[in-house]
């Protein structure tokens, strides 16, 4: 899978070395960047596949005599990537004069069957938490429009903290003036509209992906940094797309910004590199290996929803409290009755009520967070019954990138409880 995610990363590498337009300080500056070195190049997702057939699009749409099968089939490919390839195949399809394309319909044919594949894949089903779950208040809140307003600083600019090593999903210069990172990123925003302008096509692509990036961050819940990496490449093909019409050097302003965003995800590939030598990016794999000595061979694992799938390929005898009776996590238990349970019942009366089906009086228990321990006794009561829950701190494992995957282990004892 590495290898092959890298041939990937490499091949959009190797398109935008070679076969872009730009200046050769422009060739030389954007695959050492953040998103193409770092977030698409070094973190095995299907990120990188969507770039390289995007810029497979432009390469082809750009010659002279472009073979319309060959974009049919990058556009078909590009939409079954991820719902934000899905959005920008059909953003990218708008540059296809289509009165010329309708003649060729048994070509065009094989987009549209793409496009329904793809269609068939993003859409959930009616119980799908992404259905279900939705607060469209807590969506429209104005603290979640501070944070949308954030985001295309932190594509154009992603600098993290320095001073972490849990550095993802961090930004410098939002923990140095929160204010001053809104007001760049306001800018940022509006931009385009100055470089692109008279280009209503080029303004439809940048601003429809970057509104399919908030659109799916907010039905998420989370601002994911590997989202924003597709406002700046959009930005970056549109000026392959639209290089007849964008002579830097005859650009100064866009010179300049472009400038300034390419030495900032310099800085940032620079520092996640380091980073990234350092540490591992999760700590399953010393945490598994941890686990798997004689003395806790016989002891049931007990970890949680956010981190299951990083431990269940080390871990095969690990067991998630929210579904007792299975080995793998499902994602489902985000469901509206799963998250009143959260804010109804606390963590330790949850984890009494999961874990006594057990019928063991001691287990490992992994948190991604680390517990707050007092030397009295945690008496919970489960079906009139008391119990007191004992933990025991095992070692940590936290240095590594991505705090999600952290492990904090504990050896939890649960034993009826007796009064004098």
């Amino acid at each position: 899978m590495q290898l092959m995610h890298g041939l990937l990363a490499t091949g959009t590498i190797y398109l935008l070395s070679v076969h872009s337009p730009f200046p050769i300080w422009v060739k030389w500056l954007l695959p050492f960047g953040y998103f193409t070195l770092f977030e698409y190049g070094m973190i095995s997702r299907n990120y990188a596949l969507a770039f390289l057939l995007a810029f497979l699009f432009v390469k082809e749409w750009k010659k002279e005599r472009a073979s319309f099968l060959r974009l049919m089939i990058y556009l078909a490919l590009l939409a079954n990537t991820h719902l934000l390839g899905f959005c920008l195949s059909l953003l990218l399809c708008l540059h296809i004069p289509w009165k010329e394309a309708l003649p060729r319909i048994s070509l065009v044919s094989i987009y549209l069957l793409g496009l329904a594949l793809a269609t068939w894949q993003i859409i959930p089903p009616g119980d799908h938490p992404m259905v279900t779950g939705l607060d469209w208040n807590k969506m429209t809140a104005w603290t979640s429009i501070k944070q949308v307003i954030l985001t295309f600083q932190e594509s154009f600019f992603p600098l993290h903290d320095f001073n972490r090593h849990h550095f993802w999903h961090t930004n410098w210069l939002e923990q140095q003036n929160i204010d001053i990172a809104r007001m760049l990123s306001i800018l940022v925003a509006i931009l385009p509209l100055w470089f692109f302008r008279k280009k209503a096509k080029s303004l439809l692509l940048f601003y429809g992906v970057a509104g399919g990036v908030i659109l799916l961050s907010a039905l998420k819940g989370v601002n994911y940094e590997r989202f924003h990496g597709f406002i700046y490449l959009s930005f970056i093909l549109l000026l392959w797309l639209e290089d007849g019409d964008f002579h830097l050097s005859k650009r100064r302003p866009l010179t300049i910004f472009l400038a300034l965003s390419l030495s900032v995800q310099l800085l940032g590939a620079i520092h996640a590199y380091y980073q990234d030598w350092r540490y591992p990016f999760s700590a399953s794999h010393q945490t598994a290996a941890f686990l798997q000595s004689p003395e806790f061979q016989d002891l049931p694992i007990i970890g949680g929803y956010c981190f299951g799938e990083a431990l269940q390929a080390y871990l095969p005898r690990l067991r998630y409290p929210e579904h007792p009776d299975e080995s793998f996590c499902r994602w489902e238990i985000f469901s509206p009755s799963y998250l009143d349970e959260l804010q109804t019942e606390d963590y330790y009366s949850r984890l009494l009520r999961y874990f006594l089906p057990y019928e063991s009086s001691t287990a490992i228990l992994i948190s991604h967070q680390a517990l707050t321990l007092t030397e009295e006794p945690l008496l919970r009561t489960h079906e009139t019954k008391t119990y007191e829950l004992q933990f025991i701190p095992l070692p940590s494992f936290t240095d590594n990138i991505k705090q999600m995957e952290s492990f904090y282990l504990y050896r939890l004892q649960i034993l009826p409880h007796t009064t004098n």
